[in-house]
C-alpha cells in the first residue's frame, strides 16, 4: 500500500533507502543536550546516570529492553541503577 497526498508518485516523493535510514538513525538517535543543566558541564558519570535515565524513559520503564538498547549486561543496569539511588 503507497499512500501519496497527489494521484502520482514522483521521484522527488521517494526517499532513496539510504537516505531514509540516515535521516531515521539521525533523528532517533539524538540527544537534546539543550535540557541539560548548561551552568556547568556534567561529569562523565552524570551524563551516564541522565543518559541510562532518559533510556529508560523512551522504553517506558522496562530494564530488560533499555539494557538491550544500551547494549549493556541486564546486570550491569540493574547496578548502575542502584548506585544512583545513592
Amino acid at each position: 500500500m503507497v499512500l501519496a497526498e497527489k494521484d502520482r508518485i514522483d521521484a522527488d516523493d521517494v526517499i532513496p533507502v539510504d537516505q531514509a535510514d540516515t535521516r531515521e538513525a539521525s533523528t532517533e538517535n539524538a540527544f537534546d543536550f539543550s535540557r541539560i543543566s548548561q551552568s556547568r558541564l556534567l561529569s562523565v558519570e552524570e551524563l551516564i546516570n541522565k543518559y541510562i535515565s532518559y533510556a529508560l524513559e523512551i522504553n517506558q520503564g522496562v530494564k530488560e529492553k533499555t539494557a538491550k538498547d544500551l547494549q549493556i549486561d541486564r546486570k550491569t543496569l540493574y547496578r548502575r541503577l542502584k548506585e544512583m539511588e545513592h
